[in-house]
């Protein structure tokens, strides 16, 4: 018999073919995904900075394109950056565009040599179409900010568009930006709304902005800019004054929408000219402020109103550390024809509106000056605390009887206390205020620095136990009121200087009827009768405010020591006939 021929075995599959075959496939898809992420490395950010200066022109519907040299991103960690970036405004297309719209209030030029993004999930900006990222951060750029006026804009049906808030685009369902930052950036502002136009240089500002959101649950939001808060600064302005005579520069200015507040520091209002030099320069005289304020703030403000339509509306103004010097020199010929504003008639001549409820000066030091011979006379208040309420030039609440209300306190010379009190009608065309203020004890010879300068006489000896100004009423030509005076010990002495054998025996004639003859040496009497001092003064429509009060309340002080006009006179006998 033939022995059957054994078939081979079936050679059994070894277990690691399928995991072969897997691995294949999976080094495949590696490959495929390692291309496609290639592809986007190398191209992605060529297609991105194409679609976003396509976004930019679409969705400002042609006001602004824009330019980028490089746009690198990561898909990983949603990483971007941006060189070489510019935004430009195209107005006249804009306007070709859209006849019948309306121009921003502002158009912004700019240019970024870079900036970068952080946090941006991709994926979900292309899936969901919702745009999501932490931080925006732009370095140095440089800004051009226009103030435009708008064309006329015919009224469309539906609503309204805020041009304040940032538009969703029709391509995306929501955005969320955490924080938008700017650092080390320069801003210049031209206004275009006034002739001629004016342009202001900042050296340098900062933006701080928090939690961007734009979707359709917040679009009717009056949120600026769609922001939480705005947090912005801005440093080293300076600006000259048209006249050339003044320089005006501040530290910084400060402003947050969350917090509805502005803030100026360092304030210095800096003449060009010395004291000498600055009334001849105008060719008339006038007072040469030189104005310093460590720090003004603006509580409560209606930021809105104030970017939109240029109204300074503000529940509170505080004014920290004022220095104000003040100087007149009166050698100079007056202007002719020149009168200065009252109260009224600034608040009148105010061209933005403004609207502030509560003004409060704190710890301010004043000095005024005036010059008639080789020397200025000077005085000075300082530890003011100044409380001012209703200050507007809004026509409907003037014609409501609203009245600003001024009341404050200082030491005079650093010594006597002052008190004071302004009410001053904002209704009508007239100029009417009224005053009521006192002085405390103090030495009388303080006043020598300005009186000594100003004539030939000096204070040789007094007490000023009180000054009462009861009420002053002044309207747009004269002032009357009540006063009273009370001192003790007064001695006055003429000057003594070069003189002929003449003229010092006038001195001496002089001396003897100050203080014998005229001026009684204390108010009220031995037997204490109290002289009532009668306000009586015609206005000098050439000298300003301070100047009316001050001679008004001089006129007072005559009377009281016996020296009075035909109207005061007058007005004691009618107050006699009362009595």
């Amino acid at each position: 018999m033939k022995r059957k021929k054994r078939r081979p075995a079936p050679k059994k599959k070894k277990p690691g073919g399928i995991k072969k075959f897997f691995l294949t496939v999976l080094i495949v898809l590696i490959i495929l995904a390692g291309s496609l992420f290639g592809v986007a490395w190398f191209y992605g950010g060529s297609l991105l900075k194409d679609q976003v200066i396509r976004l930019i022109r679409a969705d400002s519907r042609g006001l602004y394109k824009a330019e980028i040299r490089t746009l690198y991103f990561d898909l990983l960690s949603g990483k971007i950056r941006v060189t070489g970036f510019k935004l430009i405004p195209d107005t006249a297309n804009f306007r070709k565009e859209n006849p019948n719209d309306t121009m921003p209030p502002f158009i912004v030029s700019a240019s970024v040599n870079k900036f970068v993004v952080n946090g941006f999930d991709v994926l979900k900006a292309v899936r969901d179409k919702n745009v999501e990222i932490t931080l925006i951060r732009i370095e140095s750029p440089v800004v051009h900010l226009i103030a435009c006026h708008s064309a006329e804009k015919k009224k469309k049906p539906g609503p309204k568009r805020d041009p304040l808030s940032i538009p969703l685009p029709a391509t995306l369902n929501s955005i969320r930006i955490d924080r938008f930052q700017i650092v080390n950036g320069r801003l210049t502002i031209t206004d275009r709304t006034k002739k001629p136009v004016t342009e202001i240089l900042v050296p340098s500002f900062w933006a701080d902005v928090n939690n961007i959101q734009i979707d359709s649950i917040r679009r009717k939001k009056a949120r600026i800019l769609n922001s939480d808060d705005i947090a912005l600064g801005i440093r080293g302005i300076r600006i000259r004054t048209k006249n050339g005579m003044y320089t005006i520069t501040m530290g910084e200015i400060g402003l947050s929408t969350g917090l509805s507040k502005i803030t100026v520091t360092q304030l210095r209002i800096r003449p060009e000219f010395s004291e000498f030099d600055f009334s001849r320069r105008l060719g008339y005289q006038a007072d040469r402020v030189d104005l310093t304020i460590k720090k003004i703030t603006l509580s409560g403000t209606n930021i809105r109103e104030m970017l939109l339509h240029r109204k300074i509306i503000a529940d509170q103004a505080s004014v920290e550390n004022m220095k104000l010097c003040d100087y007149r020199d009166k050698r100079v010929p007056l202007k002719i024809g020149y009168s200065p504003p009252m109260p009224q008639e600034m608040l009148r001549k105010f061209s933005p509106y403004l609207r502030i409820d509560t003004v409060r000066l704190k710890n301010g030091h004043a000095t005024y000056s005036e010059q008639v011979n080789d020397e200025p006379g000077k005085l000075f208040f300082d530890r003011m605390d100044i409380s001012m309420t209703n200050l507007t030039n809004d026509l409907v609440l003037a014609n409501k009887r609203k009245e600003m209300q001024i009341t404050g306190t200082a030491r005079f010379m650093g010594k006597g206390l002052v008190r004071a009190h302004f009410t001053i009608p904002l209704q009508g065309k007239g100029t009417y205020f009224r005053f009521t203020g006192s002085l405390s004890e103090m030495d009388m010879c303080e006043f020598n620095p300005m009186l000594s300068k100003l004539m030939s006489a000096r204070i040789r000896k007094g007490e000023i136990h009180e000054i009462n100004v009861r009420e002053l009423v002044a309207g747009d030509e004269t002032s009357t009121g009540m006063l009273e005076f009370r001192y003790s010990g007064l001695k006055v002495g003429m000057l003594k200087k070069k003189q002929t054998s003449w003229e010092n025996f006038k001195t001496k004639i002089l001396n003897f009827a100050a203080n014998d003859l005229v001026i009684p040496d204390e108010n009220p009497d031995k037997k204490g009768n109290l002289t009532t001092g009668i306000i009586y003064f015609h206005r000098d429509p050439s000298k300003g405010f301070f100047n009316y009060v001050w001679k008004s309340i001089q006129s007072g002080i005559i009377s009281t020591i016996g020296i009075n006009s035909k109207e005061q006179k007058k007005m004691k006998k009618e107050m006699k006939r009362k009595n």
